[in-house]
């Protein structure tokens, strides 16, 4: 009797695991249709992980969903945007980090244009990952920029106050 309780919980189981699995299975199928797809070439895209979050305004509207090199040797990136979402044809995609190390993702700002752009079209305005060490590089190249520019007004001002002091005391002289 005890067994057979057991046979019946682990069937019982089983058959709502398996319901689990199916019911994700087709969800992620649907969600995987859900949408429109266009894409955008890009220069670079250095640290965009697969499936990457494709953002209008900071709220997600859709996923990455292949990355292929253009014939120009670009990266082209499919986009899947939701459906309820219309990008006019002069809207502009960007790659962007959350904070300063966080994960990469596309941004998406609309344009002003009244068409839009249709399914399996193209986003022309695209703007490359930013990478990390460049951005340092730049910030160092300003910090030594603005130093040196520093440093020759501290010349130029010790220079003024050297001839001001040697002019008073051979004024004091002359008198």
């Amino acid at each position: 009797m005890k067994e057979r309780r057991e046979i019946i919980a682990g069937s019982v189981t089983l058959l709502l695991l398996a319901a689990g699995f199916y019911y994700a299975h087709m969800k992620s199928a649907r969600d995987a249709e859900a949408g429109y797809r266009v894409v955008a070439s890009f220069s670079r895209i250095d640290g965009l992980p697969r499936n990457a979050d494709v953002r209008l305004s900071g709220v997600v509207v859709g996923r990455v969903e292949k990355e292929i090199f253009g014939d120009n040797l670009f990266p082209l990136l499919t986009l899947r945007i939701d459906e309820d979402i219309t990008l006019p044809t002069d809207s502009s995609a960007s790659i962007q980090t959350d904070g300063l190390f966080g994960t990469k993702y596309i941004s998406l700002e609309p344009g002003g244009e009244s068409e839009t752009i249709p399914t399996k079209g193209e986003i022309i305005y695209t703007e490359k990952s930013m990478i990390f060490s460049h951005l340092l590089d730049q910030i160092i190249a300003q910090g030594q920029s603005l130093r040196r520019e520093r440093d020759a007004e501290i010349d130029r001002l010790r220079m003024i106050t050297s001839d001001e002091n040697t002019g008073s005391s051979s004024q004091s002289e002359i008198q």
